[in-house]
C-alpha cells in the first residue's frame, strides 16, 4: 500500500474529515491533502507516528478488561506498593 492511501486509511478509520483530522494530529490540511493526492510524499516514519497515535489514544479511550487492576497493581506512587516495598527491603 502507498503512503497516499496508508494516510487516508487512518484518517478514514477514524471518521474524520480533513479538517478534523488536521486539527487532531496537527497536521496542516493543506499538507495531508496533498499527502493523499498523492502531490508531495510524507517521510515514511509519519504514517507509522500517526498509527501508534490513534492506537494510544484508542487505548486510553477503552481501557481492556482487567486493566484497571493491573494499573493498580503495579502503581508505584499508590500508598500500598510503597509500604510492600519498604517491608522487603527491611
Amino acid at each position: 500500500m502507498d503512503t497516499a492511501a496508508m494516510i487516508r486509511r487512518l484518517r478514514e478509520s477514524v471518521n474524520m474529515s480533513r479538517k478534523e483530522f488536521s486539527e487532531h494530529t496537527g497536521i496542516p490540511v493543506r499538507t495531508l491533502e496533498d499527502w493523499e493526492a498523492g502531490r508531495r510524499t510524507p517521510p515514511e516514519y509519519i504514517p507509522r507516528l500517526i498509527w501508534y497515535q490513534l492506537k494510544y489514544e484508542k487505548l486510553l479511550a477503552k481501557p481492556k478488561e482487567g486493566w484497571e487492576s493491573f494499573v493498580k497493581a503495579t502503581d508505584m506512587f499508590s500508598h500500598d506498593f510503597m509500604e510492600d516495598g519498604r517491608s522487603e527491603q527491611k
